[in-house]
């Protein structure tokens, strides 16, 4: 399946076939527009798993998202310092 992130829809297409995995242009000027960015998709699907082509520098960058509890700044140190 294709979308056009510069459409109005692109969020609830994307959406409506919850995809495992979302592949992006990073050469696309339209990649990251108000219509379907990255925090959005995140947001929305949680597991999504974001892949980034970059074919001038034969590249490819994965983002992933985790969510975890932060009610206190020890909660975000343990997300910043490795665990041990």
């Amino acid at each position: 399946m294709t979308v056009d992130s510069g459409q109005s829809d692109a969020l609830d297409r994307v959406l409506a076939a919850q995809p495992a995995a979302v592949i992006l242009d990073a050469s696309d000027a339209g990649e990251a527009t108000p219509h379907c960015t990255v925090d959005r998709l995140l947001r929305s699907l949680p597991s999504l798993k974001i892949i980034r082509l970059d074919p001038q520098h034969s590249t490819v960058q994965v983002v992933t998202s985790e969510q975890r509890p932060a009610g206190e700044v020890s909660d975000l140190i343990k997300v910043i310092q490795p665990a041990g």
